[in-house]
């Protein structure tokens, strides 16, 4: 929103004062942003037609071959604006972060403003469908920072956590958390309560949320009920509060199934190629012989949500390296304003819909009513103009 580009726009150029007051020196080559936030657009645009147009080297958009030149980036801005405009970027004031031994130190101190700013549109501007999945996403980044995290099952391994709630059909990001690696494990353990401040916008109108076993015990599905959310996870045998001959289940045929049921609670252990167990509270008891549980089959159609959403940002994801943690964080967002923006466009019943449009024609519309604002660099105003030669 122009709320978001105006606080880009005024950190960006407080960070460059800043700077340039703490080396005692003028940066010739810098130049505000203007406040009405036209070349903050057209940065972002340029950013998110990067991650159409891959090429190794940012510069490679400005070269003089042009198998390589890509106009839709070189006509905005030269490559020393948009090298000034990527060296001062911010989106916090530096001078207003808590020490790192403050007890209220933000370590997302450098992004919260951004995050805050786009979990309240994701919710302000569209409500889910009744499944939910909540699994976590990686942001990839191998540089140095203390939040970093290591997942081999993952397709990005090494990078920043972030906890995700997502609409199970389209994978609207309705609701996310960044693991900063010292959050408060709570009464009933970190996937306890990571489940209910993500579901918390969504309790009390008979949502269906699917996770899986990293998150799932007894006591939250309880909870779950309690506040009038079903769910439909995987579970570790090993959870407190299953019954004992659960806990010691070992089914070793394909096809074998045991289930128990306590009070709306149905746990579900089935044998395929390997042991699987499920605990639900919106599936019925009926097992029919030689097929998999209904369970099983409700958790595989609708716990994808975070995964869709995840494959749909990797098509074309925007922005370029960076030493900086935080960054990449920032370009994460503008992905998922992007995507969520394309689920609202094929959801809203105004829209006349054009045919086989894809995200890829969503993306270069958007990347062009972000750029619309700015002149092109040959119309630019206090640019020189060319020498006229007359015969």
């Amino acid at each position: 929103g122009s709320d978001t580009i105006d606080l880009i726009t005024e950190e960006t150029n407080r960070y460059a004062a800043q700077k340039q007051a703490a080396a005692n020196k003028q940066d010739t080559k810098w130049q505000d942003l203007p406040d009405d936030g036209s070349e903050t657009r057209a940065f972002l645009a340029m950013n998110i037609l990067m991650g159409i147009h891959h090429l190794p080297q940012y510069g490679l958009y400005w070269s003089d071959d042009p198998r390589l030149n890509v106009p839709g980036i070189s006509a905005v801005m030269t490559k020393t604006r948009y090298q000034k405009i990527s060296q001062y970027l911010h989106c916090a004031n530096n001078d207003d972060q808590l020490p790192k031994d403050h007890p209220d130190h933000d370590r997302l101190f450098k992004i919260r403003k951004v995050i805050n700013t786009c979990v309240h549109n994701f919710q302000t501007n569209y409500y889910p469908n009744k499944e939910l999945s909540i699994d976590e996403a990686m942001v990839g980044f191998k540089g140095r920072v203390s939040m970093k995290q290591y997942m081999p099952g993952k397709p990005t391994k090494w990078g920043l956590k972030v906890w995700m709630l997502c609409d199970a059909h389209n994978g609207y990001a309705c609701n996310l958390q960044v693991y900063t690696g010292k959050e408060g494990r709570g009464e009933h353990g970190l996937g306890f309560r990571v489940v209910m401040d993500l579901a918390e916008p969504y309790l009390e109108v008979f949502h269906h949320i699917y996770f899986d076993n990293f998150f799932s015990s007894v006591v939250l599905m309880e909870r779950l009920l309690r506040v009038n959310t079903y769910a439909c996870v995987t579970l570790r045998l090993n959870r407190v509060g299953l019954p004992p001959e659960v806990r010691k289940c070992k089914l070793k045929k394909k096809g074998q199934t045991m289930v128990r049921q306590k009070g709306n609670l149905l746990v579900t252990v089935w044998y395929d190629k390997r042991q699987v167990a499920a605990l639900s509270t919106n599936s019925n008891s009926t097992i029919r012989e030689g097929q998999k549980p209904a369970v099983i089959q409700t958790y595989n159609q609708h716990m994808g949500g975070v995964d869709l959403c995840d494959q749909n940002r990797s098509y074309y994801s925007a922005g370029r390296d960076s030493k900086k943690w935080w960054r990449y964080l920032f370009w994460y967002f503008v992905d998922l304003c992007v995507l969520n923006a394309f689920v609202l466009y094929k959801a809203s019943p105004c829209q006349k819909r054009k045919k086989n449009y894809s995200q890829l024609d969503f993306r270069l519309d958007v990347e062009a009513g972000l750029r619309a604002g700015l002149p092109s660099r040959k119309n630019r105003i206090g640019r020189t103009p060319a020498k006229r030669h007359h015969v």
